[in-house]
């Protein structure tokens, strides 16, 4: 089975990394994918807006101080083909002890160890650029980059981009940037709407995702009930756009494999 390592990261906090990394996965485990997502954020944001947490299983900070073994903190959903690595308990002995060991290659061959037999593994990032984030990107097959249209965000964009050339370059040769995804778009806010306009001016086609996932308070509603939108028939408006970025992203890893020429088909049966 090939596998495919995204990391969702950004530099700056607040650009739903952690609703993106629990909505794709859903959406794409509904696509008859198998799915696991990682906490990969000390914070544990991606484990509190799911009830990963309540389940009292080892996480990734267990496995980073030598607790746990990689394939004990799983957590397997119940009626789709999705999964979950939470992010564990974090003390602040465990924070500095850790980060220490992302430095290394013990995160990096966790990730690898729990990936066998997934479809996608979807990593939740801290924000910014740390040792952390540096380990993930340096494990990915690719990267995408949810952005919200704020100055200060769109504005960092560049810096972290050029993090990413850097960790590609040193560590990870192979890394891509899958797309940058704009997020908690409010089409009611001028400033916003022309910021939009200006980035989709400013960027590459192929590098910003069509899809678009609209600002909808919906989304904090649900992080308290540790659920995904496409699992509440009031979110369903909510739900489309991931459903949409998963159908993009699957587009673009078949045209990977097979190139921009279609082959002769000789019919399905």
């Amino acid at each position: 089975m090939l596998t495919q390592i995204i990391s969702l990261a950004s530099q700056k906090g607040g650009t739903g990394k952690s609703t993106s990394t629990l909505n794709l996965g859903y959406s794409l485990a509904s696509l008859g994918n198998h799915v696991l997502l990682i906490d990969g954020d000390p914070q544990g944001g991606l484990s509190l807006g799911t009830n990963i947490g309540e389940k009292e299983k080892p996480g990734l900070a267990d496995i980073l101080t030598g607790k746990a073994k990689p394939e004990e903190c799983i957590v397997n959903s119940r009626n789709l083909t999705l999964s979950a690595l939470g992010s564990g308990h974090f003390s602040t002995d465990s924070l500095i002890k850790s980060e220490t060991q992302a430095g290394k290659h013990i995160l990096m061959d966790a990730v690898i160890s729990v990936s066998q037999g997934f479809n996608y593994v979807l990593i939740d990032c801290p924000a910014g650029m740390g040792s952390f984030v540096r380990a993930f990107l340096s494990v990915s097959n690719s990267v995408i980059i949810p952005l919200n249209m704020r100055n200060t965000a769109v504005r960092s964009l560049p810096v972290f981009l050029q993090f990413i050339e850097d960790v590609r370059h040193k560590y990870n040769p192979s890394l891509t940037v899958e797309g940058i995804l704009v997020t908690m778009l409010d089409f009611a806010s001028r400033s916003e709407i022309e910021i939009f306009k200006t980035a989709k001016d400013t960027l590459p086609s192929t590098t910003i995702f069509k899809t678009v996932i609209n600002h909808d308070y919906i989304f904090e509603d649900l992080s308290l009930n540790g659920a995904a939108a496409a699992m509440s028939r009031k979110a369903t408006k909510a739900a489309r756009g991931y459903f949409e970025l998963a159908l993009e992203l699957h587009e673009r890893k078949i045209n990977r494999v097979k190139g921009d020429e279609d082959e002769e088909f000789q019919g399905l049966f």
